[in-house]
């Protein structure tokens, strides 16, 4: 950023010109630099001039064909977007949202930063539904995955995104895809060993506990239920279905995962509403 001090406008654009040019290079080292500097590119241009010169460079390296460098632009959009602002970070919606449905190895970085790069967007309708889509199809390819950590991750952000969903969302995809996890049916793929699975084993197979993945959906279920749940009414029927399928529940890992709950919930909520509701 200090540049803009010491060079002259016309040496600024001969240098974007430049940049440009190496970002279409055949060579993937080229291309992996240039996606690795674009935050900086962001930060010296502006958003305005961002917008206007640099923005097809960014879609362009956001589709290569090659993996590492999709994921560095990925590990830097959020960056880029905070620069951009409000005005103008709708130019890099589709892609935002292509990375999210990317591949595992691509989309982890941005996971971690997803509600930075939320708060930058200006959300309409149009915008939270694709945004719903993308989201669900990001949890599909993480739950086939056998990267449970980046699983986690992506459970433990939730909590964190009720504000940029609909009411509808919550209610009829969030949170029974909360329940789901909660259950422990995380599916992860043994492709190593399925081959050589008998037909009628392989189902069970798929299916495994994963602790961390539990406690982030713990975490994240109260959240959603405290803060997206707006009505006392739906706050109650949520809590209801919390004791019928895990305090009521037939396994000791569902009884423990409702003591969890409990947990959680005495620290969310205040002692009248824990009380009227779990004693």
């Amino acid at each position: 950023v200090g540049v803009l001090g010491v060079l002259g406008g016309g040496v600024l654009g001969a240098l974007f010109q430049l940049f440009r040019l190496m970002a279409a290079r055949k060579a993937p080292e080229i291309r992996k630099a240039c996606a690795f500097n674009i935050p900086a590119v962001a930060m010296v241009m502006g958003s305005d001039r961002f917008s206007a010169e640099m923005r097809q460079t960014l879609l362009a390296l956001g589709c290569d064909q090659i993996i590492p460098i999709r994921r560095t632009i990925s590990a830097g959009l959020h960056e880029v977007l905070a620069v951009l602002g409000k005005a103008h970070s709708g130019l890099l919606r589709d892609s935002f949202l292509r990375l999210l449905q990317d591949s595992p190895e691509v989309s982890e970085p941005m996971i971690n930063n997803l509600g930075q790069c939320l708060q930058t967007f200006n959300m309409g309708l149009d915008d939270v539904a694709s945004f719903e889509s993308a989201l669900i199809d990001c949890n599909d390819k993480l739950v086939q995955s056998r990267d449970w950590r980046l699983h986690r991750s992506l459970v433990w952000q939730f909590q964190f995104i009720h504000k940029f969903t609909s009411v509808s969302f919550i209610m009829e995809k969030l949170l029974p895809l909360m329940f789901e996890l909660l259950h422990g049916n995380v599916c992860f793929i043994l492709s190593l060993f399925s081959s050589k699975l008998k037909p009628n084993s392989l189902n069970h197979t798929q299916k495994k506990y994963v602790m961390p993945v539990k406690e982030a959906a713990v975490k994240s279920m109260c959240s959603i239920v405290y803060c997206g749940v707006k009505t006392l009414q739906k706050r109650r029927e949520v809590c209801d279905k919390m004791k019928d399928e895990f305090y009521r529940g037939t396994s000791y890992s569902e009884r423990l995962t409702f003591l969890n709950i409990c947990q959680e919930m005495s620290t969310t909520f205040c002692r009248r509403f824990f009380k009227d509701v779990f004693w």
